[in-house]
């Protein structure tokens, strides 16, 4: 309780002294004939160094509102395209009160001509379209384009390296306009913040013109505008680190830039910790990689490491590269490849609840993993109205884990994956007529991941279930071979038969052949073997899976909203079985405003089952878990709905996000699970009782001069059945969270930030009832000292239950403005935290962990900017 009334304290404290030298300047801006202007620029430029520039936008009504200071005088400039600016000079100085000044525009000479204005204004709106001007946020302590965009209104950026822009995220990087890797993350974490000279932001994006209107848009751009860019420069910097216990980091970015051909490479050799790839990389790239929508990854060692957070040692060696040449003035050639190399440390130790059984289990292990990734891309416009684009992807991966697991015995455990992806995809579009644009898409693939593990213990493993014969030690070799090859294709006509009224009409296919084999087999210490096949053990099966399909869709616009109703028909086929399924779909979008908006979703989705659900053999999982499919399962059909509200208004720099969705599974694959102590056997049968999950999620943020306030929360609801030991139980989990914060955006003062926030978690199983809730206080300092000296903290305090986790990360930085030399202290982990403790739960049981941590680490740095 302490810490909550602590945290609000910090909260209304800064809150308090964020107004005490505010003086709000508000009016009305209309035309000379008493029409409101909305989206005019006004601009508060101060003529003292002390003060910070204001700026704002009139809303619908011509509104405006601005946030000064006292303390000097402001130069107050009014503007929009086609009228003619006014200037005024204005001098706040009571705190507290409020200045009204209104203005009217007359309409200038040449109507297109953009205003001019004696000042840079720091956001442009345009439809679909923000520009922010970079100089207009930096103070000087920001290192890379994140911290950048940390300060621009209507941004936020995840610890995770997430970018979201008025509440959607941002799914494409480019820099003057040609793509940057696949996602964002790669490039906001290490592009150079002072090189960057505006950030164009592009909402509902098509890089083909001709098919913006046509298709759903549902892609982001952001787009990195250089200082300099037609002269053609390189960039970049150098850093390398040092600290006790032979710790060490070396950082290298290089990035060269001309109109033709840009070149980066992006290079991280650390045993501190830090992971340049993580699992939203990963996913970005096989999302990109064209891989069919029920083909399920498999859970191996490289998914595990990229989803860890907490490790007791790391080691990484990371390099990036792209290549982009500007073939001739219709074709681009854009390659990329990374490769990450890493040697992982894990310890942690688990409470878990089963039905009627509590296992205290204490795991050590120890991950090798390499994964390199390349594309080689070519985009052909051979003309204003017809586009090629050619994408081949080549993805290894090589993995291994050797650790220990101490349960009711100890158990060794080696898992070793090798796999390789071959990727290619063909887009082909081309406007036919005024009236009809036609598009071609093609993909090939191909997926070979080979896993094997070994398990070894002085006690016989799943007792009464596998088929294992006395021995002096116990030694199991587990076989898997997961495969993919095929390809899909795919014909669309775009329709317009009015501005206001499109059909569109496609037709497609996907063939892909699945493979799995599975064997598992007991190694005696005689050097035999004892084979599981006669117990029903092991699987070799080989498939053909097809959907063939054909759709209508019909998109129409009536005032405000745009509808398009939809529905395709689908024939799969797999394993002897044939399944037409119809799928009506609906999507409504609300254009209330040039500030609001709202969308809805509505499909009813299904799929084929995946390969390891139709095994008809045994399968010996891990030392717990033995399952066996089922070869006559059918399809899911489950209904999903969402909805989406947003609201901005630059006029105040409020934000309102709002989402919902709802998910209804009503044909599913089930499991049927025996379990005895921890040991478990799972079976799979079609079920058809309606499953629900609910998740709602609002956003709320808000600038009163340079401080902005955020407001959150979210609810959860899932209700969902589990057969256990025959009994078929209903299970409800419920989840509530909120917070509260504040962050100052001073140009010339330090910079504070302070958020709380609570989880709470309810999760029913069958007579059984578990609460979990977690408090949160995070703050953080940014202060730009006499434009040398830049301090960076933050300090986290968790609250779970009756636990405790407190954690402060500091940076320490020194550098002159034209030296090209910096020097850094680095401070990690500083309270030396020896580990860090969760809750989770799966079907069967709640897991109560504790994960060991890297030790507290202080490092040296030194950076040489290019």
């Amino acid at each position: 309780m302490k810490g909550i009334l602590s945290a609000l304290f910090i909260i209304l404290f800064l809150a308090r002294v964020s107004f005490a030298q505010t003086v709000a300047i508000n009016g009305k801006v209309i035309s000379a004939d008493g029409k409101p202007i909305p989206n005019a620029n006004i601009l508060a430029k101060p003529q003292g160094e002390k003060l910070q520039m204001a700026f704002a936008f009139t809303d619908e009504k011509g509104d405006y509102k601005l946030a000064t200071e006292t303390g000097g005088n402001y130069e107050i400039t009014v503007s929009y395209i086609g009228y003619v600016a006014q200037t005024i000079t204005i001098t706040p100085t009571t705190a507290g009160a409020a200045i009204v000044k209104n203005f009217t525009l007359q309409e200038s000479a040449n109507q297109l001509n953009e205003v001019v204005v004696n000042a840079t204004i720091p956001i442009i709106v345009k439809p679909d379209t923000l520009i922010y001007d970079a100089g207009s946020f930096a103070n000087g302590d920001e290192r890379k384009l994140k911290d950048l965009l940390e300060k621009m209104p209507g941004i936020q950026v995840s610890d995770e390296g997430r970018v979201t822009v008025r509440g959607k995220q941002v799914n494409k990087l480019m820099i003057e306009g040609k793509n940057f890797f696949n996602g964002p993350k790669l490039g906001i974490n290490n592009i150079p913040a002072d090189v960057v000279s505006k950030i164009e932001v592009y909402e509902n994006h098509n890089e083909i013109r001709y098919l913006k209107g046509l298709e759903d848009d549902d892609v982001t751009a952001m787009n990195i505008k250089l200082k300099d860019a037609d002269k053609g420069f390189a960039f970049g910097d150098l850093e390398a680190s040092g600290g006790v216990s032979e710790r060490y980091a070396l950082q290298p970015k290089v990035f060269y830039y001309t109109k033709n051909k840009q070149v980066s490479l992006i290079t991280d050799f650390n045993n501190t910790g830090t992971k340049s790839f993580g699992i939203a990389d990963y996913l970005a790239f096989e999302s990109g990689n064209g891989k069919p929508k029920d083909f399920s990854y498999p859970d191996n060692d490289l998914t595990r490491f990229l989803l860890s957070r907490n490790y007791q040692s790391n080691t990484q060696q990371f390099a990036a590269g792209n290549y982009r040449q500007a073939l001739s003035d219709k074709t681009d050639l854009n390659t990329y490849f990374i490769f990450s190399r890493n040697r992982t440390g894990t310890r942690a130790e688990l409470r878990n609840e089963f039905p009627g059984f509590v296992e205290n289990r204490i795991t050590r292990e120890q991950l090798n993993g390499t994964f390199l990734t390349g594309k080689v891309s070519l985009d052909h416009r051979s003309s204003e109205h017809a586009s090629m684009l050619l994408d081949t992807y080549v993805t290894l991966r090589d993995n291994t884990a050797i650790g220990t697991i101490n349960s009711n015995n100890q158990i060794s455990n080696q898992d070793k994956v090798r796999g390789i992806s071959l990727n290619q995809n063909l887009n082909y579009s081309r406007k036919l007529s005024s009236t009809h644009t036609g598009m071609i898409t093609a993909s090939l693939q191909y997926n070979d991941d080979d896993l094997v593990n070994r398990l070894q213990s002085d006690e016989p493993l799943l007792p009464g279930i596998i088929p294992v014969v006395a021995d002096s030690t116990y030694n199991l070799l587990l076989q898997k071979r997961m495969g993919l090859v095929g390809g899909a294709f795919e014909i669309k006509d775009y329709w317009m038969l009015s501005p206001s009224h499109h059909i569109y009409l496609s037709a497609g296919t996907n063939v892909y052949e699945n493979m799995r084999f599975t064997e598992d087999q007991q190694l005696l210490s005689n050097g035999t073997v004892n084979s599981f096949s006669d117990s029903g053990f092991g699987n070799d099966l080989s498939y053909v899976q097809s959907d063939i399909y054909a759709g209508l869709e019909y998109k129409f616009r009536t005032g405000v909203f745009t509808f398009k109703p939809s529905v395709f028909h689908h024939l799969y086929k797999w394993l002897g079985t044939s399944k037409s399924v119809v799928q009506p779909a609906l999507l409504v979008k609300a254009e209330i405003s040039k500030n609001k908006s709202a969308e809805f979703r509505y499909d009813l989705k299904s799929g084929i089952p995946d390969a390891s659900l139709l095994l008809s053999g045994l399968t010996v999982n891990n030392f717990t878990l033995v399952t066996q499919g089922q070869p006559d399962l059918q399809n899911e059909l489950y209904h999903q709905a969402s909805m989406n509200y947003r609201m901005f208004d630059f006029s105040s720099f409020s934000f309102f996000n709002i989402n919902a969705l709802y998910r209804q599974k009503i044909e599913q694959a089930k499991e049927f699970t025996q379990i005895t102590a921890i040991n478990q056997l799972t079976n799979y049968v079609m079920f058809y009782r309606p499953e629900t999950d609910l998740n709602l999620n609002a956003d709320a943020r808000r600038r009163f001069g340079p401080i902005e306030y955020s407001l959150e929360a979210g609810y959860g609801y899932r209700n969902f059945f589990q057969f256990v030991n025959g009994n078929l139980q209903k299970n409800v989990t419920n989840s509530i969270s909120g917070g509260l914060g504040l962050r100052t955006m001073f140009k010339n003062a330090p910079n504070i930030s302070a958020a709380y926030h609570i989880d709470r978690n309810q999760y029913q199983f069958a007579n059984n009832e578990s609460h979990f809730t977690e408090h949160q206080l995070k703050t953080g300092l940014q202060w730009h000292v006499l434009k040398v000296l830049s301090i960076h903290g933050d300090y986290v305090k968790s609250w779970y239950n009756s636990n405790t986790f407190d954690n402060l990360d500091a940076t320490l930085h020194y550098q002159t403005k034209n030296s090209a030399w910096g020097y850094s202290l680095v401070g990690t982990n500083l309270l030396d935290n020896k580990y860090r403790r969760s809750n989770s739960f799966s079907a069967i049981y709640i897991t109560d962990s504790r994960v060991f941590l890297l030790p507290r680490m202080i490092l040296a740095k030194l950076t040489y900017k290019l």
